[in-house]
């Protein structure tokens, strides 16, 4: 396996006879594919890595959010610098981004140290920081430092909206690349998500915006009161209404086997489908907690039958975490069980959470 990357550009590339990549950091442009360009690999290594460098949040409003999966408040950790360069220098150079994850924007005062170590170091040069917030506490010095190093920032939709919606204004004015709204998906969410649309089509202060992403409930922590949104004709309605307001939608991963669902039928579906990445978990992705606790993704942090492995505790990534007999078996599980095809597309449904209807399991399994 060769790694590639070119400063001067921006571009890393990954070659290997049955696993490659090329990615271009200033933009976010990813091509992926195995032994021939029309091969896409089911499993490679390490390319996105969310990592969690504090747990505390005040929330934004009346507190913290009521849906809050990790169900953080005013009274967590902080990762320190030291502990995120030595779990970073454990990273194989297949690594093109890190998703910081946070509460408060400032609760973590070593985060412009960690993105700048991002960037410049001497193990994996070039490594694209990533954010998403909640838009409180955002002043300017703030957006600057985000248009300063990071590759892109979301910024999650709560009540009240105007604190995401200035910040999402003062992001693009500070120059920050790519600006994207989040929210939540559910039950109870789910006529929110039309008013955001609608923000988007006509509120100024959105302009620029890249897309609204969709992310799917899991009823974890604080969320394990609300209810997942299931039926495919109600994601259509989404998709719909973007459309027709000249707008991007997204969605995460463990969304994508419903919007495979809500577009099967759709003209142009083996190209919406060649946008849609379902469940990467210790495929191309992994996640560690603010102790330094490699899990499968966040969602999994914690839930009986799922076991983590300490990054403060091993010396090679590749052996001791990506082959350790923990992340094996999760894989095995996701590809071996969840395998489905929605639409002839090959697509991963999540092996830990009862997210989707049952027709939205018909067409076989390998």
């Amino acid at each position: 396996m060769q790694v590639i990357y070119d400063p001067e550009t921006g571009i890393k590339r990954l070659l290997s006879p049955h696993y490659n990549y090329v990615f271009n950091g200033r933009t976010g442009e990813f091509a992926r594919w195995g032994r021939t360009f029309d091969e896409d690999p089911q499993v490679g290594m390490l390319e996105i890595f969310d990592l969690e460098v504090s747990t505390i949040c005040h929330g934004v409003g009346l507190g913290p959010c009521a849906f809050c999966y990790k169900s953080n408040t005013a009274r967590g950790q902080n990762m320190s610098l030291a502990t995120f360069k030595t779990i970073f220098d454990l990273l194989p150079q297949s690594l093109t981004q890190i998703a910081f994850g946070v509460g408060d924007l400032d609760a973590n005062p070593d985060l412009p140290a960690m993105f700048d170590y991002c960037r410049h170091n001497d193990h994996n040069p070039g490594v694209v920081p990533n954010l998403t917030i909640n838009g409180a506490g955002l002043t300017p010095q703030w957006a600057a430092t985000l248009a300063r190093y990071c590759g892109g920032v979301a910024v999650s939709v709560y009540e009240p909206k105007e604190v995401a919606y200035e910040a999402v204004a003062a992001l693009l004015a500070a120059g920050v690349p790519q600006v994207a709204l989040h929210a939540l998906v559910s039950q109870e969410t789910y006529e929110r998500c039309f008013e955001i649309l609608e923000d988007m089509a006509t509120d100024p202060r959105l302009a620029g915006v890249r897309a609204l992403v969709l992310l799917a409930l899991k009823p974890k922590g604080r969320g394990e009161r609300f209810h997942t949104m299931r039926d495919p004709d109600k994601y259509r309605a989404l998709f719909e209404a973007a459309i027709s307001l000249g707008l991007s939608l997204g969605f995460d991963s463990c969304g994508a086997p419903i919007f495979l669902a809500a577009v099967r039928d759709h003209s142009a579906f083996a190209a919406l489908a060649a946008m849609a990445e379902s469940c990467e978990s210790d495929r191309f992705s992994g996640y560690a907690n603010v102790a330094g606790q490699y899990w499968h993704c966040s969602f999994t942090e914690g839930k009986p039958g799922f076991a983590p492995v300490d990054l403060l505790g091993v010396t090679d990534f590749v052996s001791q975490v990506w082959l350790a007999p923990a992340v094996r078996a999760f894989r095995d599980r996701l590809l071996c069980t969840q395998k489905r095809y929605i639409g002839g597309e090959e697509c991963y449904l999540c092996p830990v959470y009862d997210l989707y209807e049952k027709p939205l399991l018909d067409g076989g399994k390998e």
